[in-house]
């Protein structure tokens, strides 16, 4: 949305919170240290911009692994006076960060979110290859449920269940459940656990 088509302001805000909020709007899914370097922003103007959004609970942060991402909240477009989008949750969130940088693979024909498949399983993200493969991304921010969403997956005839993991201690609590949860020979030899991080660290935009 440009300036001269973008509507009045509900309060009168400085030109820089202008600037990081209508880029929090244009880029939602953009690490934080891209941001900064995109508005020209030194990293003490940056932070005291991201605790003043924050402390008007226009925004609030999420972090997996190291990187940080400004998530926006209902508050920041109804301060823009933008039709309000609804808004994400942790896991949303990370669900539809994956599939921005998804997008960047070029042996990725299709990539669908939170599919019903076969035992009314609903997966995550669901990558149609075009080697004719389908491979299953779930995100995984806790351990709680990874042994019943892998288990509902068997039979279903996918290459690869790959479990985004939020963290090291994550990843290494899934591995460690599906090891031991005596999941069918044929069903774990196909599960991966991934850190988040690196998935974006493939896909990193500079």
């Amino acid at each position: 949305m440009s300036p001269q088509t973008r509507p009045p302001l509900a309060v009168k805000l400085s030109q820089e919170k202008v600037a990081f909020g209508m880029d929090l709007i244009a880029n939602p899914f953009d690490k934080n240290s891209i941001r900064q370097r995109r508005l020209g922003l030194s990293s003490r103007k940056f932070e005291y911009l991201r605790r003043w959004f924050e402390g008007k609970e226009l925004i609030w942060t999420f972090a997996m692994g190291h990187y940080r991402f400004l998530v926006t909240k209902e508050g920041l477009y109804s301060l823009f006076n933008i039709d309000v989008k609804k808004e994400l949750d942790q896991h949303s969130f990370a669900l539809n960060l994956a599939c921005q940088h998804l997008r960047r693979d070029p042996e990725i024909v299709q990539i669908q979110k939170q599919v019903k498949v076969k035992n009314n399983a609903i997966v995550d993200i669901l990558l149609h290859l075009k080697n004719g493969q389908r491979e299953v991304l779930e995100i995984t921010l806790s351990v709680g449920n990874v042994v019943s969403n892998c288990s509902r997956l068997s039979g279903c005839g996918f290459s690869t269940i790959v479990f985004l993991c939020r963290d090291h201690t994550i990843r290494q609590g899934t591995w460690n459940m599906l090891k031991t949860a005596g999941l069918p020979e044929g069903l774990f030899a196909k599960v991966r656990c991934m850190l988040f991080s690196a998935l974006l660290k493939k896909y990193k935009t500079v």
